[in-house]
């Protein structure tokens, strides 16, 4: 059975990239903008970085790690898991999740990986390629890195579960899920170290930004194994914490009897 659930996400994930690599033309080109928009945001900040040398102990390589995080987790949302935040949330505003209750398989994953988002690779490749040229991986560091992304992943796919299933317990959010999840990923790409005082501690633990924003470079610089430790903690918490507060809305849901076929 459980080989069987495997096979069925696998093929659903091939599936869904086939679809996104359809268009040839439109898939290349959405990949090389998405790289060039990257770098062009990185240029804005190396400017700044070359005027001031560093922000509260951070400098300019410290900034790329982090960034290179950030946006190569949120490009692991947006190709394999891009079902989950604002498309699952307008098909349960809309009372089109039926299909997926009648499916066999998980619902929530299920859900989430029906649908890929191709300029995902350009972020990808920006991301891997930021987290290298930063200078903060090598073979010492290797593993810990491996860590800090798996971390960074469940972080973006957790925020992303608990948007989806406010949706279940209140009406009319879509827009407002939206809004947070954008906050969420606008505050992770600034330095974590502006962050001091009262506004860590709300984003290490309340809103969880910081546990790509700050947390991830605290651990590299200062090899800090309490720090790792509660990341790791605190990453796998809330994935599961998010998963359980899925399907505790999801008995809430009410049905539109829409069923639309989908990936």
């Amino acid at each position: 059975m459980a080989d069987r659930k495997q096979h069925f996400f696998a093929r659903l994930i091939q599936m869904s990239m086939k679809q996104s690599y359809a268009l040839k033309a439109s898939f290349w080109m959405r990949l090389v903008f998405m790289i060039v928009s990257d770098l062009i945001m990185m240029i804005g900040w190396y400017v700044m970085f070359e005027s001031f040398q560093t922000i509260n102990g951070w400098n300019f390589n410290d900034f790329m790690f982090m960034s290179g995080l950030n946006i190569s987790a949120f490009s692991i949302w947006t190709l394999f898991f891009r079902g989950a935040g604002i498309r699952m949330s307008q098909w349960i505003q809309n009372g089109e999740f039926d299909y997926f209750l009648l499916s066999p398989q998980n619902v929530l994953f299920h859900a989430s990986c029906c649908v890929s988002e191709p300029s995902g690779w350009g972020d990808f490749v920006a991301g891997i390629g930021l987290m290298i040229a930063s200078g903060l991986i090598t073979v010492s560091t290797f593993g810990i890195v491996v860590i800090l992304f798996i971390c960074a992943v469940l972080c973006f796919l957790s925020v992303n579960f608990f948007l989806t299933a406010i949706n279940f317990y209140f009406k009319n959010t879509v827009d407002l899920t939206e809004r947070l999840f954008y906050v969420f990923f606008s505050i992770c790409g600034y330095p974590g170290s502006i962050y001091t005082d009262w506004a860590k501690i709300l984003l290490i633990t309340i809103f969880p930004a910081g546990l790509i924003s700050i947390l991830p470079i605290e651990v590299l610089k200062n090899t800090q194994g309490f720090t790792l430790l509660y990341l790791s903690g605190a990453s796998i918490t809330l994935f599961f914490g998010s998963i359980l507060f899925f399907y505790r809305g999801l008995k809430k849901y009410e049905s539109g009897n829409r069923t639309i076929l989908r990936g």
